[in-house]
């Protein structure tokens, strides 16, 4: 993830991402003075209802971009040709008009229709609530029983809809895959089979990243003729079974 470095912190609580160290967009390692004593720093977070912010979403969207990743791929992988299942996918945003929700489809359906055997024949939004997410997908389990997955733009909410899956029976035919922030109640969620795979923005590490970035501007670090700094982290996929690590979670 990028932050300009100017005259003001142009943006705060975006999720900063951390790999190995601090770069400047250069390549060149940041430098700064040690003395951050009496200064002061307003924490602006971008309020969204939900634990992910619009920005989060947005820099996700970068870093798929950058890093070649996508939660689409594997679905296409598991319910698509050669798969042996029906291709049909089920996607419960949070909401349709909300910027996470709007670059998660469009990243989705982009992969989606270069593979005409992937058929989405839901994509209706729950509001971020587990039960709506519940209802909808048991309705959409009883019109389409050959279900191959389910993909939630909220880990919390698609909760609902791993419940749906199991109350149907139906949790060894049909993958629930989500996002968040990856704490425990998203592997408590892997255990119990509610979901199959989360993948994880690491917010806990985010949070910790935001730290460092906020220590590095208090000390004046900045990027050379007024290049960017960035810091970033990878994503982790908390998966189900044999590969199934609760380590990848962190407590609040």
């Amino acid at each position: 993830m990028v932050i300009k470095l100017g005259n003001k912190i142009r943006s705060a609580a975006h999720g900063l991402m951390i790999g190995a160290g601090v770069l400047l967009a250069s390549g060149t390692q940041a430098s700064a003075d040690t003395d951050i004593s009496g200064k002061k720093v307003v924490f602006v977070p971008i309020a969204m209802g939900i634990s992910l912010t619009e920005g989060w979403a947005r820099r996700m969207r970068e870093h798929a971009d950058m890093h070649g990743y996508t939660i689409a791929e594997d679905i296409v992988k598991e319910c698509g040709e050669g798969s042996g299942k029906s291709g049909k996918v089920s996607i419960v945003p949070g909401q349709l008009t909300a910027a996470d929700s709007v670059i998660m489809n469009e990243a989705a359906f982009k992969v989606f229709e270069a593979h005409k055997e992937i058929e989405v024949v839901s994509n209706q939004a729950s509001d971020w609530e587990p039960e709506k997410a519940r209802q909808i997908t048991a309705t959409v389990l009883q019109q389409h029983p050959d279900l191959c997955a389910v993909f939630g733009h909220w880990d919390v909410h698609t909760m609902g809809a791993g419940n749906a899956v199991k109350d149907a029976g139906l949790a060894d035919s049909v993958l629930v895959y989500a996002t968040g922030g990856g704490d425990d109640v998203a592997c408590k969620a892997v255990e119990d089979n509610v979901l199959d795979r989360v993948w994880s923005y690491d917010a806990d590490g985010q949070g910790r990243d935001a730290g460092t970035m906020v220590d590095l501007l208090l000390q004046g670090a900045s990027g050379a003729d007024g290049a960017m700094m960035s810091v970033e982290s990878p994503m982790k996929i908390i998966k189900g079974g044999d590969a199934y690590d609760p380590g990848l979670c962190w407590k609040m």
